[in-house]
């Protein structure tokens, strides 16, 4: 074990008194099974960098192949053209040790780590396993033509972290989440447009609620119940009421009703079913509507979130303030800028299309929801 440990770590055999440099490159070794806990191999599987879970094979053209492969029985040479020599190993190793690593990048495996520390079950990764694996993802980028790391880089930690079948999942799972979530800004993102959502709910509830059809409340003599009348301005005999929050009602997306205005007077006096049309049009529909601890109308929906009513001519367009829009382009500047880094980083040799179709998902995510912040 020694032995083999001293020629994987300072590339030197020793063979009884006598010590010899080897010119290793790289090891690969296969095995039928993985280490115990406390089986003594722990050291050696800890110098193995690079970990594939090798399945049986599936695809049915792939089992073809391999009955039918002669491959095992003939010399396998490399082309001289994939040959790489001394000297270009040599440079390549000059080249990748000049690899940088950004600090977003960073805060992105330090953010990793600090996740898997966090999870009982996560597997033990030792500060050499870290070290090694920075050196695989400056690699990467190397062989992608790229300067300095990038998060589409640290996707291979998959091949690195796991240690047996569990862990091979968490791995993947956490990996997946910090790239649609942290890899290019998505919460940071998605934050400032719920934000921007919140504060627009906000200011649009606080302008509504002094456009809101208000009703002067009266006693009669014989009853201490509250009554209620409509104003004298209103002789249309058809009300258009605006929904100031559009509501679902009877399985229909709604943003103004039409009701008669006696319908309305015989509601406020007598109470019992109010009737309205949905959106004006079709045969009037029963709804749940009540009158708040302001005196203002307003419907409830069927998960009792309730929506005031205001008269048409007093619902200008919504006024979004100066300060919240220069929020939502922030928000849209940051995306694009991501959005553009993500394209020109996407590239890379060692990463198959189902990651970076995971990354590109989540960013599209976030340009329908900026798209909606703008239209509600």
């Amino acid at each position: 074990m020694n032995t083999l440990l001293t020629a994987i770590n300072e590339r030197r055999f020793r063979n009884g008194d006598q010590e010899q440099t080897m010119p290793l490159r790289l090891l690969i070794t296969a095995s039928n099974e993985l280490p115990e806990a406390d089986s003594g191999l722990e050291a050696l599987y800890d110098r193995m960098l690079i970990r594939l879970w090798l399945d049986k094979v599936k695809e049915k053209s792939n089992f073809h192949a391999l009955l039918t492969s002669h491959a095992d029985s003939q010399p396998q040479e490399v082309p001289p053209p994939l040959r790489v020599s001394d000297e270009e190993y040599q440079s390549w190793q000059r080249q990748i040790d000049k690899v940088t690593l950004p600090a977003a990048c960073f805060e992105l495996i330090y953010l990793l780590r600090q996740r898997l520390e966090a999870l009982p079950e996560a597997p033990y990764i030792s500060d050499r396993r870290w070290k090694k694996a920075l050196r695989l993802l400056q690699a990467s980028a190397f062989f992608s033509d790229r300067q300095s790391i990038t998060p589409v880089d640290i996707i291979l930690l998959k091949e690195c972290l796991w240690h047996d079948p569990a862990s091979y999942q968490l791995i993947n799972q956490q990996l997946e989440q910090l790239m649609v979530e942290q890899g290019y800004q998505q919460q940071t993102i998605l934050s400032k447009i719920q934000n921007f959502n919140r504060q627009k709910r906000q200011h649009i509830a606080q302008t509504q609620a002094h456009r809101a059809l208000t009703f002067a409340p009266a006693k009669t003599l014989m009853s201490r119940k509250l009554h209620y009348s409509l104003p004298p301005s209103l002789t249309e005999p058809v009300l258009t009421l605006i929904l100031q929050t559009p509501r679902r009602l009877h399985d229909i997306h709604v943003d103004h009703i039409t009701v008669e205005r006696e319908t309305l007077q015989q509601w406020l006096n007598k109470g019992g079913v109010f009737k309205a049309r949905l959106n004006g049009i079709g045969f009037a529909q029963g709804l749940e509507a009540r009158i708040n601890a302001q005196h203002q109308l307003e419907i409830v929906d069927i998960s009792l979130q309730p929506s005031l009513l205001a008269l048409a001519e007093n619902v200008p367009a919504q006024a979004v303030p100066a300060a919240l829009m220069d929020d939502l382009e922030e928000a849209t500047r940051l995306y694009h800028q991501q959005r553009s880094l993500f394209h020109k980083q996407q590239s890379c040799l060692f990463i198959t299309k189902e990651w970076v179709a995971r990354i590109e998902a989540s960013l599209l995510d976030l340009s329908q929801q900026l798209a909606q912040a703008r239209q509600d």
